[in-house]
């Protein structure tokens, strides 16, 4: 089963007491180095709320009051090798606004694996009484404690589109969350960590599909 999970999409999300959106615009990426200048933007919106960039590359940046959250759509096997490149670029990010009051920090990836009858699957799957209705639908999230963090995988039936084909699945929602408040030093340290939350990700996965 894990042999056959795809990889939607993969981000971070870092919270703040407070964000300025007014000042995220594609020239503030570019002129602190945080994105090269030669990425093509393709979608931009722009209001004292919320700020929202997309580039031709897939990746996407959205920043609100509150929430600063940037993420790219992959289509292809999840035991590929998972790029650090959002992560990257959350991290050069905080650089330049060091004294913003950061609070939480959630890395997500989004996969699936089709299946003709999600609701069914995970119902069987996962719903342990020695008779159940068919009345009954069970759509399980876990929250595994991973030291000082909290690993959410959150599933759903949802249609994905391996390689543009609308596909029957079930949807998996991977969070691995830190609360703060941090300090600056230990968010960066964070931020470096998604090779580990990579391989926490793969091992739990593989624990609660077999």
């Amino acid at each position: 089963m894990v042999g056959d999970i795809r990889l939607e999409r993969v981000g971070v999300v870092v919270t703040a007491n407070f964000y300025n959106p007014s000042i995220h615009n594609n020239d503030f990426l570019v002129n602190n180095n945080i994105v090269p200048n030669e990425w093509d933007v393709v979608e931009t919106v722009s209001t004292p709320a919320v700020s929202v960039i997309k580039y031709r590359n897939g990746i996407q940046w959205v920043v609100d009051q509150r929430r600063l959250d940037i993420s790219k759509d992959y289509d292809m096997p999840f035991q590929d090798q998972i790029d650090n490149e959002m992560h990257r670029l959350v991290a050069s990010y905080v650089k330049v606004l060091p004294h913003v009051p950061y609070k939480d920090v959630g890395f997500n990836c989004r996969v699936s694996i089709a299946n003709d009858d999600p609701l069914q699957w995970m119902t069987a799957k996962f719903l342990k009484i020695k008779s159940h209705s068919k009345d009954i639908s069970l759509v399980p999230r876990f929250m595994i404690k991973i030291d000082d963090s909290i690993l959410n995988l959150s599933f759903n039936n949802r249609i994905a589109q391996p390689g543009g084909k609308m596909t029957k699945s079930v949807i998996i929602d991977c969070n691995h969350h830190f609360s703060g408040p941090f300090s600056f030093n230990d968010l960066q340290n964070i931020l470096s960590g998604w090779e580990n939350t990579k391989k926490i990700i793969a091992t739990r996965l593989a624990e609660v599909l077999r």
